[in-house]
């Protein structure tokens, strides 16, 4: 077993900002959300994935406008978090999604989320 840092997690397993690198991994994680949910996630020539990892090379390349974190199969991100004082989680699920976020423990708000977008000055 890995020895373990001074909040509990394996040392090696810190959440981090993901890279490009990381691409394969965030598909990973978004098919064992499909296989979750009871749906195909496909092979891993499926459309999907391609146009996933299309959405995350851009969106990695920015990161002053967006953030991915991964962690190693030993740590737990949720369990990480709350160890350096964060209190709320928010979490946008998909109807189908609602069941298996429960078992994880969140609940629903119950305040309407809105949001509005606008480009950023360039």
């Amino acid at each position: 077993m890995a020895p373990l840092t001074s909040d509990g997690i394996a040392a090696g397993n810190q959440p981090r900002a993901a890279t490009a690198a990381d691409i394969s991994e965030l598909l990973h994680l978004r098919a064992l959300m499909l296989s979750s949910l009871g749906q195909d996630p496909g092979n891993e020539g499926a459309l999907w994935r391609k146009r996933s990892a299309a959405w995350f090379s851009e969106r990695l390349a920015r990161p002053e406008d967006w953030a991915f974190r991964v962690i190693g199969p030993s740590g737990g991100l949720i369990e990480w978090l709350s160890t350096r004082g964060v209190a709320r989680l928010e979490l946008h699920a998909s109807p189908d999604g609602l069941e298996m976020y429960r078992r994880a423990g969140f609940s629903e708000d119950p305040y309407l989320a809105m949001y509005r977008m606008s480009s950023r000055p360039k």
